[in-house]
């Protein structure tokens, strides 16, 4: 996961990380966002995580965007409130997947704020293993080779890691073919139990971005209205607004993205979009961050009034 990320920031060096859970890899047409705001598609990565919550893209951009050396002038996290609130990981598997980003290191933020129960021990265990299997894959790749060969290893060895280096994978083909695969009763949990925005990663994430130049933008989607009630992304009365006002007083934007119309046949599931969905979406959120200058350094934090549905252009060079 590390790898491959590192491998879609290389390719892009971008003005614009667009990040989150399963939604920011549904939902979003980064194609479409940089027509809005005009500017070339390449300067755009999508980074998702599935079932990721703030620890995760905390974890990503303070060690796969910035501790790489890239300064994005703009940060788009688009998830569910619950997931912005959200610290510790729901399942082992989350867990690992933010083991993996942590490049094997204490952080404060993360000690602070994420539960270090027994799953994130598993997920350092099966961390190891996994580096365990590639130093084996490698050398049953390696030794082979040289016996046949008999060449200098260190040729040979070179000879390899070209030829399965990560940047002769197509990432395009891993994204259209990643299915999407969620455990639907790990996302079931009183809204009562999640942090209070002051104590989530949200201003934390801002600040980060900030401290390395950028604008910071949190995007709420929408959802289908055919969702049952126990997946609806739910919190407790007063938390967004509590949110949206922290995030004013430290300079970042919020877009509660809920009341663009969709019809039901616009998402594969009850809360992912389809192809349709994400192209309606991605309209509405790339005319919003152009109504909000968000690419302009030092441009005034605000909320976009609500969204005409006819003002959202769904012909024309982006589409």
């Amino acid at each position: 996961a590390a790898s491959a990320m590192d491998w879609v920031l290389a390719q892009h060096d971008p003005q614009v990380v667009v990040i989150g859970p399963s939604y920011a890899n549904t939902d979003v047409r980064p194609d479409i966002i940089a027509a809005r705001l005009k500017i070339p598609r390449n300067d755009i990565a999508l980074l998702s995580i599935p079932m990721s919550v703030g620890a995760h893209w905390y974890a990503v951009l303070k060690n796969r965007v910035y501790g790489n050396g890239y300064e994005p002038k703009l940060v788009v996290v688009v998830s569910g409130m619950q997931s912005m609130l959200l610290n510790t990981p729901l399942t082992e598997s989350s867990y690992v997947n933010l083991q993996v980003h942590l490049d094997g290191q204490q952080d404060p933020e993360i000690t602070k704020r994420v539960r270090n129960d027994t799953r994130l021990q598993i997920a350092r265990l099966r961390e190891k293993r996994g580096q365990l299997r590639v130093a084996v894959t490698g050398l049953l790749r390696d030794v082979p080779a040289l016996a046949i060969l008999g060449r200098k290893p260190w040729e040979t060895r070179k000879a390899l890691d070209n030829v399965f280096d990560d940047a002769m994978v197509d990432m395009s083909l891993h994204t259209e073919g990643s299915p999407i695969a969620i455990n639907r009763d790990s996302r079931s949990y009183d809204p009562t139990m999640l942090p209070f925005p002051d104590d989530s990663f949200m201003p934390v994430i801002t600040r980060l971005v900030q401290e390395n130049g950028g604008r910071m933008v949190w995007v709420r989607p929408p959802m289908s209205p055919d969702i049952p009630a126990d997946l609806e992304d739910i919190v407790v009365a007063g938390t967004q607004e509590r949110a949206i006002a922290m995030l004013h007083e430290v300079g970042a934007s919020f877009l509660d993205m809920r009341g663009l119309p969709m019809s039901r046949d616009m998402f594969k599931n009850e809360d992912h979009m389809n192809k349709e969905g994400s192209r309606r979406f991605s309209e509405a959120l790339g005319k919003a961050l152009w109504d909000l200058d968000a690419m302009r350094e030092g441009a005034a934090a605000d909320t976009v009034p609500p969204l005409n549905p006819a003002s959202i252009t769904l012909e024309g060079p982006a589409a």
